[in-house]
């Protein structure tokens, strides 16, 4: 009875170690599982990413001038997705134009990516056509007259986004956020992008002016050596339809 009883009671203690064991491995299975999902994500947003930016600097190319943002406010309209027509003032920042560069423009979580461009470059600039966008990165701010254009995500948490259901997801509470929102900012504007330190989670990159004042030489356009009056808004205008 006794070897009969302590071979039951050992039974139970393997079976509870075995339990802990599975537990365990679950726990640690749902983990991984997590954190590869997450890292998917952030790498099907910054293939996005990439293909907006790839697409703006061939729309500067056929057009010699970068297209101005997409309206926020129009979500769901005809012209949602469309180019402005202006990009003055506050109005440099607003959405990917999508429908102007025939792109998805859409991040890992089905949210339209933001888009902010300077205004020097919306129509043909000049050798000397300097930028108006301050970007926060490592704590770091590249200078602000040195970057073209900003994308960026506002990550799965998509404080402050459009979703593709065409519906404002939650308004940010966090300052990095509400620097980073695509319509009811306020002035002075400011992107900021993640880094491994931050405890947001908007994804983005940005672009120099060299790199686009390049693409356009490539492309054969003149520039002279001051910023051209001559608009080439006139693509973003004829651009929406």
């Amino acid at each position: 009875m006794t070897s009969a009883r302590s071979a039951a009671g050992f039974s139970l203690a393997e079976m509870a170690i075995t339990l802990l064991i599975i537990t365990l491995l679950s726990a640690g299975a749902l983990l991984t599982l997590r954190i590869q999902t997450e890292h998917g994500r952030f790498a099907q947003t910054q293939a996005a990413l990439l293909e907006a930016k790839q697409a703006l600097l061939a729309y500067a190319a056929a057009q010699g001038a970068l297209p101005c943002p997409a309206d926020p406010a129009q979500m769901g309209g005809a012209s949602f997705g469309a180019a402005r027509s202006t990009c003055s003032g506050d109005l440099r920042r607003g959405l990917l134009p999508w429908r102007t560069l025939g792109v998805q423009g859409l991040d890992a979580w089905d949210q339209y990516l933001s888009y902010e461009v300077s205004n020097n470059f919306t129509v043909t600039p000049g050798k000397t056509s300097v930028g108006n966008i301050t970007v926060v990165l490592d704590s770091n701010d590249p200078a602000t007259d040195a970057v073209a254009f900003a994308l960026w995500s506002h990550g799965a948490n998509g404080n402050g986004a459009i979703s593709v259901q065409n519906t404002l997801r939650s308004t940010p509470t966090d300052a990095n956020e509400i620097s980073n929102r695509s319509a009811g900012f306020s002035t002075p504007l400011r992107v900021v992008l993640r880094t491994q330190s931050d405890s947001f989670d908007d994804q983005g990159l940005y672009v120099s002016r060299y790199v686009v004042l390049k693409q356009l030489m490539d492309a054969g356009f003149s520039l002279s050596d001051s910023t051209s009056s001559s608009a080439s808004s006139a693509a973003n205008s004829s651009a929406s339809p």
